[in-house]
């Protein structure tokens, strides 16, 4: 069964700290109530970073959005990789391994399969692991190219993008990592316009 990913802003860090409530025990509540795969993104600074890990977030998000107020470049991205990856391995943890995607990728035409596989086994891989499996570094990007997508995954490797815009339909299929879509949520969604983004 495909899982549901609960995005935290980093704001949620200060916020929690603000009324003296413990963040990881806020963030393991929610993954044992609901099930769901928590990612906290909006991550600028190395300690924020760390403490979202060891808080026992699934998913690390970087954005790379230069209109989003917690946009990172990549110099300031690779500090915050860096140091996770120093707890990933002080800790002895596994990175989840979500796959090979170039020899699947050519496999594969329908961009809504795609992101379904992909959900299933990143969650899958997670769960498998259990309190060893190391968080995901996520790239959060919005229209960017898919050269540019790329070229930033490869430097910071990355093990995950977000397509946060109105990406072409086959760009997943085009991206040298695994890949998720993120699907907007207002007052005037409705079931139908949600669908549509879920479904090409």
């Amino acid at each position: 069964t495909t899982r549901a990913v609960v995005t935290l802003g980093a704001s949620v860090v200060g916020a929690l700290a603000f009324y003296r409530l413990s963040f990881d025990t806020f963030v393991l509540e929610k993954k044992k109530k609901s099930g769901v795969l928590v990612k906290v993104c909006g991550l600028n600074s190395s300690e924020a970073a760390v403490l979202a890990s060891k808080a026992g977030a699934d998913l690390l998000g970087l954005i790379f959005v230069k209109k989003s107020k917690r946009y990172v470049d990549v110099d300031k991205a690779k500090e915050i990789v860096s140091a996770v990856d120093s707890y990933i391995n002080k800790n002895g943890l596994i990175t989840p391994d979500i796959g090979k995607v170039i020899k699947e990728r050519e496999e594969v035409k329908d961009p809504s399969k795609w992101f379904k596989s992909q959900a299933n086994r990143i969650s899958s891989s997670i769960r498998t692991l259990g309190d060893k499996a190391a968080p995901l570094k996520v790239g959060v990007f919005m229209n960017h190219s898919v050269n540019d997508i790329n070229h930033i995954a490869h430097q910071l490797h990355l093990d995950l993008i977000q397509l946060h815009g109105n990406e072409p339909e086959d760009m997943p299929l085009k991206l040298s990592r695994p890949s998720i879509r993120v699907i907007h949520v207002d007052k005037s969604s409705t079931l139908e316009t949600l669908i549509s983004q879920i479904k090409p």
